[in-house]
């Protein structure tokens, strides 16, 4: 397994990023993107499409997540 620096490709712009399992937050709605922001300094959104996307995909709203068991 190598560590190396990950470059993005002009064609493929990254417009937003997110660090480990903090985008499940956001996916369950447990925190809006703005509260992600706010809490980890490595959630980023580069454009206004990109965030108003994220934000309307994915609204803060209780969840209820069932375990396995």
């Amino acid at each position: 397994m190598n560590v190396e620096r990950w470059v993005t490709e002009p064609a493929n712009p990254v417009t937003a990023s997110f660090p480990d399992l903090t985008f499940l937050q956001l996916l369950f709605g447990y925190r809006s993107l703005e509260e992600l922001e706010y809490a980890f300094a490595d959630c980023q959104v580069e454009s206004d499409e990109a965030r108003a996307l994220l934000t309307a995909l994915f609204p803060r709203q209780p969840s209820n997540v069932w375990g396995l068991s």
